[in-house]
């Protein structure tokens, strides 16, 4: 999101994904995210991530922006929910990486242990 659309992808992670009802995505934002509410209500990047959302959904959508109140559930933020994601992605690919002979062999030689594994963009080779 940060890198399609850079102009509202801070203000969208402050918001809070709260429905999808009849075609309508609900995205609610705390009293304290006013910032973040009254930037995304603008009718530009309403309309880009309806687009966004169309895309994904294969239908089209509207965006409704509300002010959480105190009686709605408590919840992540989109940007809690992505950091929770990329932690589990993290976990996930530090154990793969344990599980590889290879790997394995280097740490019995060397007796230590992954503290983080990381992925490199593979080149495209032009043969």
């Amino acid at each position: 999101m940060a890198a399609s659309h850079p102009r509202f992808a801070p203000y969208l992670e402050a918001g809070r994904f709260v429905s999808l009802e009849g075609g309508q995505v609900t995205i609610g934002f705390t009293k304290q995210a006013a910032l973040a509410r009254s930037r995304m209500e603008k009718e530009d990047n309403l309309l880009a991530l309806a687009a966004l959302c169309e895309r994904q959904v294969g239908q089209p959508v509207r965006i409704r922006v509300i002010e959480l109140t105190d009686s709605d559930p408590p919840g992540l933020t989109m940007a809690q929910v992505r950091a929770a994601k990329e932690q589990e992605q993290r976990v996930v690919l530090l154990e793969r990486a344990r599980a590889n002979p290879v790997v394995k062999q280097a740490m019995d030689i060397f007796g230590a242990d992954l503290a983080a594994v990381r992925t490199v963009a593979q080149k495209e080779t032009g043969e």
